[in-house]
């Protein structure tokens, strides 16, 4: 599980992980997109160069939810996923380009 905040109490996001299948089941809430604008998902693990993307989160549905695969395991306590506002097509770095809105460490439960 992770519950990531932004700055300023602006967004938050509460996702539960199935290590099993995978899935990750996020709500997200008080974020605002541009129309030429999407959200992507990254990695920050602990003593690593750069974050790892894992992808580009869909637009969610009216409530807020969406389910989506990441591949990557993650550690509980230890490695941190966050949410960044990106031009279509996402970052065209190795990181972030977009201001990252959204940060939270994974937690076991």
């Amino acid at each position: 599980v992770v519950f990531l905040e932004g700055d300023g109490g602006n967004g938050t996001v509460i996702a539960l992980r199935d290590d099993r299948s995978k899935h990750l089941l996020a709500r997200i809430s008080g974020v605002e997109l541009g129309e030429n604008q999407v959200q992507e998902i990254w990695l920050v693990r602990d003593g690593a160069e750069t974050p790892i993307s894992l992808g580009l989160l869909p637009r969610t549905s009216d409530d807020g939810s969406l389910l989506i695969s990441i591949d990557h395991e993650v550690s509980p306590g230890q490695d941190t996923l966050a949410i960044s506002i990106e031009p279509l097509g996402g970052s065209p770095l190795d990181g972030p380009s977009g201001p990252v809105i959204l940060a939270g460490i994974v937690e076991a439960i």
